[in-house]
């Protein structure tokens, strides 16, 4: 039985060393020679993880729960007694020098559990279109992420139509500068970056009209079929400067790339798994249409027919 230190009033115990793997409860009596009769914390399942969540008092040896000690390494361990709740938080060091790489380490760590925390409770996700009726595996329940206070604002295609064919034609052409920057449009006609500058420039102003943290758009097929473009460039562009945007209306993956993007400080993206990569058991082969973010490019992207306009 560890040695806990107390709070002023006693209500939360706090016990800071090192626990090999194996299982673990808190006896509130020291040398108790192996007295089962005696008050206990312990979990309310036997095996529960070591982690974070409620902790029970029995006051006799039955019971015997306990809980799980997976990993090895520097724990601390609080305990409050008031709310009858437990907390096991596998640190690196107690102490580090402040100039130190490990502090560096240990500050950046924080600093994106604070972004994460902080980013995640309240914000806009806006879902622009209607889902394809065949993308069934992006269907939400925008009732389940009303109640963690993820706001999902839903825009119609024919608003998006409108936006685009009224651009303003001063950030038209500030689109059109951008795009050219970070993409090689090769011989394709003047009309596609036209199209997809209108198209950005929309999809900026729902953004700061709704005030939209997330983006998920229906990029099949009227896009294709009124404009000829494909919206993956300006995906890519708005995941570079962290608003994150998935493609297919998957809203749910929008939210995650947010929490990811949070947490890395850095433009992530969305990708589908398509294969292994041979047999080694670290690397896989990933897919996805395009809407990479100029971050996790090695140098200048280049349009192409898009896949699908090529089975059209």
């Amino acid at each position: 039985m560890p040695e806990f230190e107390a709070n002023e009033d006693g209500s939360v115990k706090t016990w800071k060393g090192f626990l090999n793997p194996g299982e673990l409860k808190f006896p509130l009596e020291q040398n108790f020679n192996w007295n089962y009769n005696i008050a206990t914390l312990m979990p309310s399942e036997n095996g529960t993880p070591a982690g974070e969540g409620d902790c029970t008092l029995v006051l006799s040896g039955v019971p015997d729960n306990k809980w799980r000690v997976e990993k090895m390494g520097e724990y601390e361990i609080q305990v409050d007694m008031q709310e009858m709740k437990v907390k096991f938080t596998l640190t690196k060091s107690f102490c580090v020098d402040p100039y130190s790489e490990e502090f560096k380490e240990d500050l950046r760590l924080f600093a994106g559990t604070c972004r994460v925390v902080n980013g995640m409770r309240k914000f806009n996700v806006g879902a622009i279109g209607a889902r394809t009726t065949a993308f069934k595996t992006v269907r939400f329940d925008e009732i389940a992420f009303q109640n963690k206070r993820i706001n999902v604002e839903t825009i119609d295609m024919s608003r998006v139509f409108a936006l685009m064919d009224n651009a303003d034609q001063k950030k038209l052409e500030s689109k059109k500068q951008l795009y050219s920057q970070i993409s090689d449009f090769g011989n394709y006609p003047p009309q596609k970056l036209e199209n997809i500058a209108r198209l950005g420039v929309a999809i900026d102003e729902l953004i700061e009209e709704l005030d939209l943290h997330s983006v998920a758009v229906r990029c099949w097929d009227e896009l294709q079929k009124r404009y000829g473009i494909a919206p993956c460039l300006i995906l890519g562009e708005l995941n570079n400067r962290g608003i994150s945007a998935s493609c297919e209306l998957d809203v749910t993956n929008a939210v995650m790339m947010r929490a990811m993007y949070l947490a890395a400080d850095y433009p992530v993206m969305l990708l589908d798994v398509n294969n292994n990569y041979e047999n080694h058991p670290d690397k896989l082969i990933l897919f996805h249409c395009g809407p990479a973010p100029a971050a996790l490019m090695q140098g200048k992207g280049k349009i192409e027919e898009h896949l699908m306009f090529k089975k059209s």
